[in-house]
């Protein structure tokens, strides 16, 4: 949501060559690059492997537990981000090679694929915040929180999250339709849709309130106060414990463990939307923070910016597990195997034949 200066930009002075902007022209076009030509192929490169493994791996354990249930629909939706990112860039480059040919491809991308984009990053959130809630459910009320979340309540939640945080961004892609600019030209431009025209409140409230702000601030305060609340907890009971030399050790190191690993998930998910926080505090409290203030050159920048954190959020999911989870170790060791016995026995048929 922006919220536009009240001071006019001066007659024919352009929004990104003001002289009072804390950035130029110059170092937002840096900027960009950098984020488009370095950080973008280096969180594909990372995170699409890293999160097909998450995925192969959490539906070998089974689903049978429910957060496996979670970690598997967080991997699911980290990955359809990071994919998203991944045809976002492919598109922008295969433009430049053949501008001719691929004009106004990335476009085209970019306006009927950003909804689902924005989708994965909505439900990557919600269900971080559900595993953060779910942790202090367990941390605070341990006899209880077996029953108060079954698996399969916790599979027909996340697959609600994933369903609905697509659906309810239907309007990104629904406020354009594509029209050619002539009949003997591969060229075409994106219009305001009849259907936005006709209904923008609707649009604006959905979209601009509810989706991209309301749900994002409200999973960023529930995650936090969740995780802080964990580790208090956590740490009051694994003093208790130290202190009465508790006979169940084992079950409860291992539930120390798998808490330990999730309060490190949702440690990462709130470092990386902090940066988002901040930008939208500064654009609802500072007048001449938008598109149309003098730091136009330092609003763009920090616009771009911030819509980066999510995928490297994404892309760091399987360190952290690997890192923390000896039991994710084994899988994944054992995957590695089984990968390195599928192409020996391949090499070898294709030998045979030849």
């Amino acid at each position: 949501m922006n919220n536009f200066s009240a001071v006019p930009a001066a007659p024919g002075l352009i929004p990104w060559d003001n002289p009072h902007d804390i950035l130029t022209r110059t170092q937002y076009l840096v900027a960009v690059y950098i984020l488009n030509c370095v950080i973008k192929p280096v969180v594909v490169v990372i995170g699409l492997p890293s999160n097909i493994i998450n995925c192969v791996v959490f539906w070998r354990q089974g689903l049978g537990d429910r957060m496996n249930v979670c970690l598997l629909a967080l991997s699911v939706a980290d990955l359809g981000l990071i994919t998203m990112c991944a045809i976002f860039g492919m598109t922008y480059y295969i433009e430049r090679v053949d501008p001719v040919t691929w004009d106004g491809l990335y476009a085209f991308f970019q306006a009927y694929l950003t909804g689902v984009g924005q989708g994965f990053r909505t439900a990557s959130g919600c269900i971080t915040t559900v595993i953060a809630v779910e942790r202090c459910l367990c941390v605070v009320f341990p006899l209880k929180a077996a029953s108060l979340i079954r698996t399969r309540t916790m599979a027909v939640m996340m697959v609600f999250i994933l369903c609905f945080s697509q659906a309810a961004l239907f309007t990104m892609p629904a406020r354009f339709v594509v029209l050619r600019v002539n009949n003997t030209s591969a060229k075409f431009g994106l219009v305001s849709s009849e259907l936005f025209m006709n209904n923008q409140v609707f649009f604006t409230v959905l979209e601009n309130i509810v989706m991209m702000n309301v749900i994002p601030i409200a999973t960023f305060v529930v995650v936090a106060v969740c995780t802080a609340l964990t580790v208090v907890k956590l740490r009051a009971a694994m003093t208790w414990r130290k202190t009465t030399s508790c006979s169940s050790e084992g079950g409860q190191g291992q539930h120390t463990a798998l808490t330990k690993m999730l309060v490190l998930v949702c440690c990462v998910y709130i470092l990386t939307t902090i940066p988002w926080v901040i930008f939208y505090l500064a654009n609802v409290t500072v007048h001449e923070f938008s598109l149309v203030g003098q730091y136009y050159n330092l609003y763009m920048t920090s616009i771009v910016t911030v819509y980066y954190f999510p995928y490297i959020n994404s892309s760091l999911s399987f360190f952290v597990f690997f890192g923390r989870s000896t039991r994710f170790q084994k899988h994944v060791l054992r995957l590695c195997c089984d990968l390195s016995k599928f192409q020996s026995a391949k090499g070898r048929t294709t030998a045979a034949v030849g």
